[in-house]
């Protein structure tokens, strides 16, 4: 939930739904702990 508030979608998606990722959605992805 924390994620989607923050987003307003799962960027971990964006790759398999064929959306471009923000820059910030990059590099929050790229964080420790940001997967499932």
């Amino acid at each position: 939930r924390d994620i989607v508030a923050r987003f307003g979608r799962f960027p971990h998606r964006n790759d398999i739904l064929g959306r471009e990722s923000s820059d910030e959605e990059r590099a929050f992805l790229k964080e420790p702990g940001s997967s499932f």
